[in-house]
């Protein structure tokens, strides 16, 4: 660690998921106090365009998740400088293509958080969800669906997690090769475009 660059070190940190798990406790928290805050629930109940007032606190979420991976990647900065010697930066054309790729991943994260917020109409069910994914407890019972797939499917090369919301951030890295980062960036996008759609659409259909 004390040779890498603060490059290596944010890739390292991100592949951790550590930073996804404050992601998931600040969407839960917001998407949770529509539904179980009196004060939110009542603007929610009252407002005559839901999806639009829904809109509006997913754009939010949106905001605060740029501003939540800004200050991770500032902290990875000021604590590889201050445990490293004669550390470099290592902020390379790959590196900036991996952050923005970071970033749309994370934004894709707390959408989807939110959209199962929006699903359970609690906070509850958005937290479980998201602190699976962003700790890792996931990855124990996927890695056991994945091998069921390989066996009936007869699969070599598949891998589940390259198809997940927490899977993106594990797999990517600095020297991933064309045809697996178009992959992930439409796996995001369809993720992203989901989310939002199925957020918007309850929210306008069912009942507060």
């Amino acid at each position: 660690y004390e040779e890498a660059t603060v490059a290596e070190m944010y890739m390292l940190n991100v592949t951790s998921l550590g930073a996804l798990f404050s992601q998931a406790l600040v969407v839960s928290l917001f998407i949770g106090a529509t539904y179980s805050v009196g004060f939110g629930r009542n603007i929610t109940k009252a407002n005559k365009n839901r999806a639009k007032l829904m809109g509006g606190s997913l754009i939010a979420i949106t905001i605060a998740t740029i501003v939540l991976r800004i200050v991770h990647f500032l902290e990875v900065i000021g604590f590889t400088y201050l445990l490293g010697e004669n550390t470099e930066l290592g902020f390379t054309k790959s590196f900036w293509i991996y952050f923005l790729f970071i970033m749309l991943f994370s934004v894709m994260f707390s959408l989807f958080v939110a959209m199962v917020g929006v699903l359970f109409k609690n906070m509850a069910g958005a937290l479980a969800v998201g602190l699976a994914l962003s700790l890792g407890f996931s990855s124990f019972f996927l890695v056991i669906v994945n091998q069921i797939v390989l066996m009936v499917f007869k699969l070599e090369n598949f891998d589940i997690m390259e198809y997940t919301p927490d899977g993106l951030f594990m797999i990517f890295n600095l020297d991933l090769e064309g045809e697996v980062v178009i992959r992930s960036l439409v796996v995001a996008i369809v993720y992203l475009v989901v989310s939002l759609l199925t957020s918007l659409s309850l929210t306008k259909k069912r009942d507060i």
